[in-house]
């Protein structure tokens, strides 16, 4: 549980500070970006007011400066004859007719008299007069690879950083989280010696009413109340252990140890003793089960896993209605179709400890609450992850994904 807050709490962290950076980063390339592209557009204009030179025209010392400044390019005239006249050109030394009538051509019938040419990597600006049209054209992919190595660099400089990020919001989660730590660990160790506190007692008085009740020598109505002690004595004593499997959980202190379980079969024979159950109260069980399902876990505690989702289905089972067992692929799934659809707000929180969606049926039949919550345990020891689906037609499905813990194996090929 701790560990999955911290990794969260880093996961957050890092996130949002990698969003500022980014945000940083995305608006000072744009403004770098837009800046250049209307100091680019400023220069067209002050082109098509006092032209290029053309050729080995002599120039002034202020001339030459700004025509040194302004990028590759030349400059045309459409007089009212539609006739195209090259009016300027600047460090070209020769310039492709078709690629110039092309510019013409897209620059003339654009709707802005100002915009890029993309395809042919050129920044125009177009005036009319009354003489005519007169256009001006830049070549900006100087421009366009310095961009895009600017964005290069800040791309190197801010995956660089996010690794520093993710240390510094590690350690900020570690010195967060660690009052929460350690207040988490001294409750699981409170309910986990609680209940090998309480187990001594329990064991003993359920020791004490089986002697009681073998004596032969009873009042009839002094059984009674020692049957009801060791019905109680019992109930509280699944209920410790429950209590004791998910605090030895939430810390980790028994890994399991896990091997290759032939899934199919354990299904198949977890189901069986249900079936006299279900016999019994007027109901049926259907099994769908796929040939050659190999997990890699621990055999006891997926056994436990279905045995829980099997007995809550029982438990809420009405009679002339049907259980389908169903395992296929990574999925494994029980359906009670006869049992009540739980509401939409009830439904997310069936896993939670101690909480019950029909609090006065779960009474009837002994139940406290923790069986899904240890269900979801297992299922999450093994890598996997369950969820509750529920629709009036469909009655209640526990599904568990076992998702990338699974191996097919097809036994008629081995």
């Amino acid at each position: 549980m701790i560990k999955k807050l911290r990794r969260k709490f880093v996961f957050i962290n890092a996130s949002l500070i990698f969003l500022v950076f980014l945000s940083i980063l995305c608006a000072y390339t744009y403004s770098m970006y837009y800046k250049r592209e209307q100091e680019g557009y400023n220069q067209l204009q002050m082109v098509l007011e006092r032209g290029y030179a053309v050729g080995d025209a002599q120039m002034s010392g202020s001339n030459r400066t700004e025509q040194r400044n302004i990028a590759p390019g030349f400059c045309v005239k459409i007089d009212k004859q539609g006739r195209v006249i090259l009016t300027g050109i600047q460090h070209y030394t020769e310039i492709s007719t078709d690629m110039m009538g092309d510019a013409i051509q897209v620059a003339s019938e654009a709707k802005k008299d100002q915009g890029t040419i993309n395809h042919l990597q050129l920044r125009y600006v177009r005036m009319h007069t009354d003489s005519g049209l007169r256009i001006a054209f830049a070549d900006i992919s100087t421009e366009l690879d310095q961009h895009r190595s600017y964005i290069g660099i800040g791309v190197v400089i801010l995956v660089s950083g996010l690794g520093v990020v993710l240390l510094l919001a590690w350690l900020l989660a570690v010195v967060s989280i660690r009052p929460v730590e350690q207040a988490w660990e001294r409750q699981s160790q409170f309910v986990a010696d609680a209940s090998h506190e309480i187990k001594t007692p329990l064991t003993i008085i359920l020791a004490h009413t089986g002697l009681l009740l073998a004596g032969e020598n009873q009042i009839p109505n002094q059984r009674k109340w020692v049957e009801h002690i060791r019905t109680e004595a019992e109930r509280m004593k699944e209920l410790v252990e429950n209590m004791l499997f998910l605090a030895k959980s939430d810390e980790g202190r028994e890994p399991l140890i896990m091997d290759e379980v032939n899934m199919s079969e354990l299904v198949l024979q977890s189901t069986l003793p249900f079936e006299a159950v279900a016999y019994e109260k007027g109901f049926g069980i259907v099994t769908e089960i796929d040939e050659g399902i190999q997990l890699w876990g621990n055999a006891r505690e997926l056994e436990h896993l279905l045995l829980i989702l099997l007995d809550n289905a029982c438990k809420h089972s009405l009679q002339g209605g049907e259980i389908r067992v169903s395992l296929h692929g990574t999925e494994l799934s029980v359906n009670n179709a006869s049992a009540t659809m739980i509401p939409k707000e009830k439904l997310s929180r069936i896993f939670d400890r101690f909480y019950r969606a029909d609090e006065a049926r779960d009474r009837e039949t002994g139940g406290y609450g923790l069986g899904l919550a240890i269900a979801k345990a297992i299922a999450e020891q093994h890598g996997g992850k369950i969820r509750a689906e529920s629709t009036p037609e469909t009655g209640v499905t526990m599904i568990v994904d076992f998702g990338r813990n699974y191996k097919l194996r097809n036994k008629s090929s081995e």
